[in-house]
């Protein structure tokens, strides 16, 4: 991730794509990531959705997910 509000999904040495999102849902709010790697030959995909509080976004809560899971998820 080199631009965009999904920076806090970089994982060292692996090069991802994703889309953020913020979705308003009654009383909460959840914040999304749906993220690709490595970009050169996609082999997983991960979606993460979180329940946020405050003003949080995508890329602010959701993101950060997707890198922690990485590690457990790469081939």
């Amino acid at each position: 991730m080199r631009e965009g509000t999904g920076q806090r999904a970089r994982v060292e040495g692996v090069r991802v794509a994703g889309k953020t999102g913020t979705v308003p849902s009654g009383d909460a709010t959840y914040s999304l990531f749906v993220g690709v790697a490595p970009v050169e030959a996609p082999t997983r995909v991960i979606a993460v959705r979180v329940e946020a509080t405050g003003d949080h976004h995508g890329g602010s809560a959701a993101a950060p997910v997707f890198a922690e899971l990485w590690p457990h998820v790469a081939p």
